[in-house]
C-alpha cells in the first residue's frame, strides 16, 4: 500500500511540475469515457452498456465503462484521474468490480507528426497506472500497478509498409489497423475473505487489437470487423490459486454511427474473457450493445 501511495504522489508531482514549466500556455482538462484507462489512448476500446428487464424475470445488465478527467500537462504527457466499473450479470461467472486510480501517459517524441522528418514519424507511448480495486463478488480489495508500452508510427509519403496504429490499405476496398502493446501488472491483496486469495501477483501481458474495414470506400469505413485479444501470465503468484494463464478474446462487428467525438457504434460481439485484474474472470457470452467513446 505504501508503494501505491508513493507512486500516486510521484504522478501528481510530475503533473504539477510540467504545468508550472509551461508559463505561456494553460492546458485545459477534459472528460473521457471509454472501456478502460488501462490501455493507451488511441486504441478503439469504447464503453459498453446493456440492460434487460423481462416481464417476469430478474433484470440483467452489463456495464463495462470508465470515466476519467484528464489533465494535459504538455503535448508529451497527461495524467488522468479515473473510476472504472465492470459488472456483468449475463453470465454464470458474474462480475462486480470498482476501480479508482490515476493513469500517467508519456509520449517520448515531442515532435511526433509535426513535420515530415523520418525521426518524427515514430514515438513510444509509456503508460503507468496506480489504482485501488474492489472485487465485490469475491470480496477482494487490492492495490494494483500496471505499465504498458505502445509504439506509434506515422506514414511517410509514398510508404506502403504495414505499420502499427495507422491506416493500412490492402487494395482499394480494404483497410486494416492494428494496435500491439506489451506490459506488466502487479496486484497486492489488501483484504480477502478467503485465506487462499491472500498474497501478491505479478503478471506479464501482451495485447493486440485488429480492425478490418471491408468496402472501406463504399461505406466510408463505417463497418468494422474487429478482434481484441490479450494474454496474461502470472510470473509471480503467492496466492493459493494455480491458474496462471489468462487469455482474452473479443471479436465481432461494429456498425459505426459517428466517427467524431463522441464516437458511437452499435456492436455485436463474442466474448471469451479472463481478466482477473478487472474482476472479469472466465466469462463467455454474446453481446449486442451501444458503444461510446469520448
Amino acid at each position: 500500500m505504501k508503494f501505491v501511495t508513493i507512486l500516486l504522489l510521484c504522478l501528481l508531482y510530475c503533473q504539477f511540475s510540467a504545468i508550472n514549466a509551461q508559463k505561456s500556455e494553460k492546458p485545459k482538462g477534459s472528460f473521457k469515457l471509454r472501456q478502460s484507462f488501462q490501455s493507451e489512448d488511441t486504441k478503439p476500446e469504447p464503453a459498453a452498456i446493456t440492460y434487460t428487464k423481462p416481464k417476469s424475470e430478474k433484470e440483467s445488465y452489463l456495464v463495462d465503462a470508465a470515466l476519467g478527467y484528464t489533465f494535459p500537462a504538455s503535448s508529451q504527457r497527461t495524467i488522468t484521474a479515473y473510476g472504472e466499473y465492470h459488472r456483468n450479470t449475463l453470465v454464470d461467472e458474474k462480475s462486480n468490480n470498482l476501480q479508482l486510480g490515476f493513469a500517467y501517459e508519456y509520449f517520448t517524441n515531442n515532435n511526433f507528426l509535426t513535420d515530415d522528418k523520418p525521426e518524427n514519424k515514430r514515438t513510444t507511448v509509456i503508460k503507468a497506472n496506480g489504482e485501488y480495486s474492489n472485487d465485490m463478488v469475491k470480496k477482494i480489495e487490492s492495490a494494483q500497478l500496471s505499465g504498458e508500452i505502445t509504439i506509434l508510427r506515422g506514414r511517410t509519403v509514398g510508404s506502403k509498409a504495414f505499420l502499427p496504429n495507422v491506416w493500412n490499405e490492402l487494395g482499394e476496398n480494404l483497410g486494416v489497423v492494428y494496435y500491439p502493446s506489451a506490459g506488466i501488472e502487479w496486484e497486492s491483496r489488501l483484504k480477502a475473505e478467503n485465506d487462499s486469495a491472500k498474497g501478491s501477483i505479478g503478471r506479464v501481458m501482451g495485447k493486440l487489437y485488429i480492425s478490418i474495414f471491408p468496402f472501406a470506400k463504399a461505406v466510408k469505413g463505417k463497418i468494422e470487423f474487429f478482434a481484441n485479444t490479450a494474454i496474461r501470465y502470472d510470473a509471480i503468484n503467492t496466492t493459493l490459486f494455480g491458474d496462471r494463464t489468462h487469455p482474452c478474446l473479443e471479436t465481432g462487428v461494429n456498425f459505426i454511427l459517428s466517427k467524431e467525438k463522441p464516437k458511437a457504434a452499435l456492436g455485436v460481439s463474442y466474448n471469451d474473457i479472463d481478466d482477473p485484474g478487472s474482476g472479469k474472470e472466465h466469462q463467455n457470452f454474446w453481446l449486442v450493445a451501444l458503444k461510446v467513446k469520448i
